[in-house]
């Protein structure tokens, strides 16, 4: 599977090299080029890219943005955004901040505190130490995607993984928001963030991917 999605990215290079003639005038328009955001029903964005996805054709909406429209939420935790259609016009869409209970009471999520345990049968692990969240991908999850092309990989359909820190034992007292992108995590294997302030106190959930999460 590796060897196919190279395959088709040496052929795209390659095409587009023939169409703009050298690196440079590449370079140049795909920096002018819009981005396309996939997203679902809900608004929930699921993809960005300058390049063609078809995986995410066949199964999501699109529209197309500037750099600009795009540098939102480009950087920052996506869960916290979503793309709205326009009330008039349906070809018209907007990049807006989700609001906070939409963030913690989605409808078809279920929110599942990730509480201290045994590691063993895990898939993911977490662990806070004052201002450091780091997430960690446990064995038997790195054994069943080894052979999966990151880019493509998803977990029952989802490409990004969301946390969710709130008040002790209060999921509707959001205090901070971290997604991880799958495709990161399955190449790093572990991911550390620093978080604003110390977390240790607070209680972390998430939209239960995985059988078996464990806080460390």
């Amino acid at each position: 599977m590796v060897t196919k999605v190279a395959d088709a990215r040496r052929k795209a290079f390659l095409e587009s090299k023939e169409k703009f003639g050298n690196i440079e005038q590449m370079t140049k328009a795909f920096h002018t080029s819009k981005y396309t955001v996939w997203f679902d029903a809900e608004g929930d964005i699921k993809c960005c890219s300058k390049e063609s996805k078809e995986v995410f054709d066949k199964k999501f909406n699109s529209a197309k943005f500037t750099d600009s429209e795009v540098a939102i939420f480009k950087n920052s935790n996506w869960g916290l955004y979503r793309v709205r259609t326009d009330d008039k016009v349906d070809s018209v869409h907007y990049i807006e901040l989700r609001p906070i209970d939409d963030i913690i009471t989605k409808q078809d999520d279920f929110l599942s505190e990730i509480e201290k345990g045994s590691v063993r049968g895990a898939d993911i692990k977490v662990k806070v130490a004052g201002k450091k969240f780091t997430v960690a991908l446990c064995p038997k999850v790195i054994k069943e995607y080894k052979d999966v092309d990151p880019d493509t990989a998803v977990i029952r359909g989802q490409t990004t993984l969301k946390f969710y820190f709130t008040t002790y034992k209060e999921p509707s007292f959001l205090e901070y928001n971290f997604n991880v992108p799958f495709r990161k995590l399955l190449v790093d294997k572990t991911i550390t963030v620093t978080l604003p302030y110390e977390m240790n106190q607070s209680s972390i959930y998430t939209v239960k991917l995985f059988d078996k999460y464990v806080r460390i």
